[in-house]
């Protein structure tokens, strides 16, 4: 699933930084479909994403903060 879903939101030239962005994301304890969701876009700004969830910020209203 994760792969399918970096194909189909990023280029191929582009997939080596989303699959670590969102190992990242995943570290900093983001759940598997958000941190899909936000590394696949590279407008979200991973340490803002990260700083929301560290402040204590619900993973659902810190996705729809960054999308």
């Amino acid at each position: 699933m994760r792969t399918e879903l970096l194909d189909t939101q990023a280029s191929a030239n582009e997939l080596p930084v989303a699959d670590w962005r969102y190992r990242q994301l995943l570290r900093a304890g983001w759940p598997d479909e958000q941190a899909l969701l936000l590394a696949a876009n590279p407008q979200v700004d991973l340490h803002h994403a990260c700083d929301l969830l560290a402040g204590g910020c619900d993973p659902e209203l810190a996705t729809r903060i960054l999308l």
